[in-house]
């Protein structure tokens, strides 16, 4: 019965002796084990929060947006383009396409309509004219004081509004220009409007442009009106009714003069009521010549076109006329 006894007393006592080396060696790498496994689910869990709502890595997020602000900063306007762009705010471009196809009963010689400005051809499709228009008016309310405008014309209407040699001197480099001018409002009352360039004449109830007119023929007066001129026309309104105008010109359809004379318009504009304006206009000019064109002679080279002779004694014929028009008024573009 002892021997039992001291041999389970003996028994009892091997748990509670001390770990081996070995053991807790054993026992340390688990715990380290266990402890990288938790930094792992940690280390992933912060990269999945880390991703945001752009579906990133932080660190590819940041290079991004580093990359957007530089585009950003490459993409910012300066001062001057800022201004050309504000300019141009309130710019317009324009094409138009004018064709027609007529027919004449008479059957005219080589099916040509004589005195007719724009329809000149008979049984035939026709191109009258196509354009192409650049137009920027002041804006005063913008604090815009510039303006400017480029009428570009193709099309049987350009032999029809421009000049000929018998009317100044170099008519062909100009044909396909029907309109460039550039404005000024000066701060002066309402403002004065300034143009300088080739415009458009006011002169008579018709103009060039077919959407604008009453009937797609013109009048047979409106081809004896002027259709352009060059020079400085400065308009003041006196007040929402009333406008005075002046007008100092190369001469009639001439945008290189012929004499040494300029044109000149004093006239006006009023609107007494809606739907009602009256324009009196008086245009006067010597329209005769002061030279004639010779083969360059001259060593000295010049432009083709711009070898002259001296007439001597130079004729000057006055033109003077006045027209007024009520019940609507002429579309001066």
């Amino acid at each position: 019965m002892n021997a039992c006894a001291a041999s389970l007393a003996a028994q009892s006592t091997v748990p509670g002796q001390a770990n081996t080396p070995t053991e807790s060696i054993q026992a340390l790498q688990e715990r380290i084990s266990k402890l990288e496994a938790e930094v792992s689910e940690l280390t992933a869990l912060v990269k999945q929060l880390q991703l945001g709502s752009s579906g990133l890595p932080v660190s590819i997020q940041t290079a991004v947006e580093t990359e957007t602000g530089r585009q950003a900063q490459g993409q910012t306007l300066l001062p001057e383009d800022r201004k050309t762009l504000d300019f141009l705010h309130d710019a317009t471009v324009n094409l138009g396409l004018d064709g027609y196809y007529a027919y004449n009963f008479n059957h005219p010689v080589g099916r040509v309509n004589v005195l007719r400005a724009y329809d000149v051809l008979s049984n035939e499709f026709s191109l009258n004219q196509a354009s192409v228009i650049f137009d920027r008016p002041p804006d005063l309310a913008e604090e815009h004081r510039w303006g400017g405008r480029v009428d570009l014309q193709f099309g049987q209407a350009t032999d029809t509004l421009q000049g000929n040699p018998s009317n100044e001197p170099r008519p062909q480099i100009y044909r396909n220009i029907f309109q460039a001018y550039g404005t000024y409002v000066v701060p002066i009352g309402k403002g004065v409007n300034v143009d300088f360039g080739k415009w458009s004449s006011s002169l008579g109830i018709e103009g060039n442009y077919t959407k604008d007119q009453i009937n797609y023929s013109r009048a047979y007066w409106y081809a004896f009106l002027p259709f352009y001129h060059m020079g400085l026309r400065v308009s003041y309104p006196v007040n929402d009714r009333f406008a005075l105008n002046y007008w100092v010109v190369n001469g009639t359809n001439q945008v290189e003069a012929t004499n040494g004379f300029k044109d000149e318009l004093f006239g006006f504009t009023a609107k007494p009521r809606k739907g009602i304006a009256w324009t009196l206009n008086y245009y006067l000019g010597q329209e005769h010549p002061d030279r004639v064109v010779v083969p360059p002679t001259s060593p000295i080279p010049v432009q083709p076109g711009l070898s002259f002779q001296a007439i001597r004694p130079a004729r000057m014929v006055g033109l003077i006329f006045s027209i007024a028009t009520s019940v609507g008024s002429r579309c001066q573009d």
